[in-house]
């Protein structure tokens, strides 16, 4: 196989822009914690924020210890079921090494 050499030019050309489509993607979500405030707060989730906070819910009962998972966004009475093994993993693993608490 021929080895094919990258000068530090073309490097320093993908840092570049790299780092421009990162700052460009992050645009979004540094204007909604710029404007959140007041009466409103940005829970980091721009598309389909309803269904986030359903995730960031169980995220929470993971952390809080629950296998059994509440849908705590409905009037409805219900008993816990088990469902949405990563999320409460990963409530599991923060509570564990105490990562990302709120």
């Amino acid at each position: 196989m021929k080895s094919v050499h990258i000068s530090p030019a073309e490097w320093r050309w993908v840092a570049i822009f790299s780092g421009l489509l990162v700052a460009l993607t992050l645009l979004p979500y540094a204007w909604a914690i710029a404007v959140s405030g007041g009466e409103y707060q940005f829970m980091g989730v721009l598309a389909n924020p309803q269904d986030g906070a359903t995730y960031l819910s169980k995220i929470q009962q993971g952390r809080e210890g629950n296998v059994l998972f509440e849908l705590r966004h409905t009037p409805e009475a219900h008993n816990g079921v088990a469902f949405h093994l990563f999320t409460w993993v990963w409530g599991t693993w923060r509570t564990c090494w105490g990562f990302l608490t709120w």
